[in-house]
């Protein structure tokens, strides 16, 4: 299927070989998309880029971080701005899934955000900033 994304760029957070990160990264990459893989463990990343890579893909950029690090999603924006020119499409595949009941304490509603909302966001800002927005 050619979805016409041929010649952009990505950066895909949580892009292990296992999950949904992983199969979104090749597939992203099978239709010509340059793509930045970011994960925290480094081994994995290397074997998700080798899959790509025998695929006949171009080869990912690998990016081990951790977005559980405050300061991670400025710095992982900035790499993957420097290696592929530019972040057309972004995808936040990381966090995790955390049973939080409507009643639930406001530590474990903030758990969450600090998990799964804020290191999307800082890193959305910081890939896709304004000026190079059409």
């Amino acid at each position: 299927m050619d979805l016409y994304l041929s010649g952009k760029t990505a950066l895909v957070t949580g892009a292990s070989t296992r999950g949904c990160g992983g199969a979104i990264a090749a597939a992203l990459a099978r239709e010509g998309v340059a793509v930045a893989i970011t994960a925290r463990r480094l081994e994995s990343l290397k074997e998700l880029a080798r899959k790509i890579k025998a695929e006949g893909c171009i080869e990912p950029v690998v990016l081990a971080a951790d977005l559980y690090d405050p300061e991670t999603p400025e710095r992982l924006a900035a790499q993957a701005r420097r290696q592929l020119g530019r972040v057309d499409i972004l995808v936040h595949a990381a966090g995790g899934r955390r049973e939080v009941p409507l009643d639930a304490p406001r530590e474990k509603w903030e758990e969450g955000m600090v998990l799964n909302f804020f290191p999307s966001a800082r890193t959305h800002a910081r890939a896709t900033p304004r000026d190079d927005r059409a």
